[in-house]
């Protein structure tokens, strides 16, 4: 909590993590972010306030936000008040070594997604590299969402 970064933070080549019953709050950027790294499940987490400081627009400083990775699965968390709620980008990322590092394989099931901030998106994804994000397996389903604090 009340970190000056992100809370939690998977980078490069990260590969089976359990990111689980956590408390994740009042982080200056993203709440639980897993970066370009791959097989993850991020579970049962409480995820309040994160993302807020930083501000940096696009779909960065999510509650959660997953970047270049594949392989995770994101579910039963509970997130309110984040500058953006559960998020996925793609870009090129040159900085880290084998595998190619792309979003997919992205499963976002059965979450709480509770009145996000400024940065206005309960969920998504998004590439700026011209990636077809359509073509990837990404799932985002029965999420529940609500404006108001949970």
């Amino acid at each position: 909590h009340h970190n000056a970064c992100k809370g939690l933070w998977a980078d490069i080549n990260a590969n089976g993590a359990l990111i689980e019953h956590n408390l994740v709050e009042d982080n200056w950027a993203e709440g639980i972010f897993y970066e370009i790294s791959q097989n993850a499940v991020i579970r049962n987490n409480q995820v309040y306030r994160n993302g807020n400081g930083e501000r940096s627009g696009w779909l960065w400083d999510g509650g959660i936000t997953v970047a270049s990775s594949f392989g995770v699965q994101i579910y039963s968390n509970r997130l309110s008040g984040n500058y953006n709620g559960i998020t996925g980008t793609q870009q090129d990322r040159t900085d880290s070594s084998p595998p190619a590092h792309l979003l997919d394989d992205y499963y976002v099931h059965d979450n709480l997604i509770c009145a996000v901030g400024a940065g206005g998106y309960a969920t998504g994804v998004v590439a700026d590299n011209g990636a077809n994000l359509a073509t990837r397996d990404i799932t985002f389903t029965n999420n529940t969402v609500r404006s108001t604090s949970c």
